[in-house]
């Protein structure tokens, strides 16, 4: 898998950035991507003891786009 962002689907900007979240004690961090740009926020991630995993996973929601049929792409 690439760590490579897609562009913005609202708006097609490229000022993205992975943001977190750490639970302080319970070990959970949570991650998504945030477009600098229009403010979306992506889907957010949760990996216990993962920053690097929940980063991965928030990249991977971010990237996956739908289809003109509805299915999702890659």
């Amino acid at each position: 898998m690439t760590n490579k962002l897609k562009p913005c689907p609202f708006c097609g900007g490229n000022d993205l950035c992975p943001d977190y979240e750490d639970k302080g004690s319970s070990d959970e961090y949570a991650s998504w991507i945030n477009c600098g740009n229009c403010g979306t926020d992506g889907p957010v991630s949760k990996w216990e003891n993962s920053y690097e995993k929940a980063e991965s996973a928030a990249i991977q929601a971010w990237n996956q786009r739908a289809n003109n049929d509805g299915k999702n792409s890659d």
